[in-house]
């Protein structure tokens, strides 16, 4: 019996998050899986969704109780008699973790990001609901198609180098950027103030706009770190820049403090958050225990206080309820 417990323990080292000492917190929730993206553009997994709420600040708040909308980084807003056109008034004291204002165009910047095909984000299609999104999505991939298709024409040395196939891509870019603003429902009249009109009435948009990947995008630091590939005409950001918490600019209540692979995350308040008086916690850890068995021993050891990701069907969950 001590040699089976032995191993057990020499075992449970080996797991992650297990063993090693972890940052203290106010508050310790437990993951069962390493993240699979940080952008939320690109998000879907459980895990994922989970962070980026904590990361960032939508529109609007929806209370899962009751499905009731409330405000977000949006004070208030006004619904056109034939449902199609919302207009939101952002909060004037929205601010991003580096302390710049959160305007409307980072909402119109996250957006369109999410509607271009290079980004590949898993919910584009919920874009579609804004007036030209889906047509906006059509162009932009045919641009890329056709752009493809004439880069690997062009012999090698007439013309055919990285320089050239860049220069041409940021120009189809600005093309984009025009034809963004001339096909979807999406207007900036000024930094507090975002327009948005429907391809047809949808009841449940404001849900949508709770959804992070309708958050805004900190449009001022992604615009300095575009990048454009020559031979495809993609433009791309470095993907490092969502999990690197030296880098990481969110306007939620809390910003990325600390990151260990497949070991855990450590959250700090966003001092700069609108709501900050209203915080419970100072500093959130997440853990990430893969095994449910290490997973509740951490619960019972009251070093975790929460495990969300335990299915209620599985033969450990009524070790959890007190």
């Amino acid at each position: 019996m001590r040699s089976f417990f032995a191993l057990l323990v020499a075992v449970s080292l080996l797991l992650p998050g297990c063993g090693e000492a972890q940052p203290d917190a106010d508050f310790t929730f437990i993951s069962g899986a390493e993240h699979n993206d940080w952008d939320p553009a690109k998000i879907s997994w459980n895990q994922d969704v989970r962070m980026a709420r904590l990361l960032y600040d939508p529109l609007v708040h929806v209370d899962f109780s009751d499905i009731s909308i409330h405000p977000g980084t949006a004070e208030s807003w006004t619904v056109s008699d034939d449902g199609r056109t919302y207009t939101f008034t952002l909060r004037d004291d929205a601010r991003w973790s580096d302390g710049k204002p959160v305007t409307s165009r980072d909402f119109a910047y996250a957006w369109r990001r999410a509607l271009l095909p290079e980004v590949a984000a898993d919910y584009t299609k919920m874009f579609f609901y804004l007036e030209g999104g889906e047509a906006f999505f059509n162009r932009r991939q045919e641009q890329l198609d056709e752009f493809a298709r004439i880069r690997a024409s062009v012999p090698t040395g007439s013309g055919g180098d990285a320089e050239s196939g860049q220069e041409a891509a940021r120009a189809m870019w600005r093309i984009t950027l025009d034809e963004f603003d001339r096909l979807v429902g999406v207007e900036t009249p000024d930094d507090r103030t975002l327009v948005v009109r429907l391809a047809q009435p949808t009841p449940f948009f404001l849900q949508l706009c709770g959804f992070v990947t309708f958050a805004p995008v900190p449009s001022h630091v992604l615009d300095a770190a575009l990048s454009f590939d020559g031979e495809t005409g993609r433009v791309a950001e470095d993907p490092g820049y969502w999990s690197d918490p030296s880098r990481l600019v969110t306007n939620g209540p809390y910003t990325l403090a600390g990151r260990r692979f497949r070991e855990s995350s450590l959250l700090k308040a966003n001092e700069h958050y609108y709501d900050r008086a209203a915080m419970r916690s100072a500093t959130i850890l997440e853990r990430i225990i893969p095994s449910e068995q290490a997973a509740l021993a951490a619960i019972e050891s009251r070093t975790a206080d929460f495990y969300p990701d335990l299915p209620t069907a599985s033969p450990l969950a009524g070790a959890l309820v007190a």
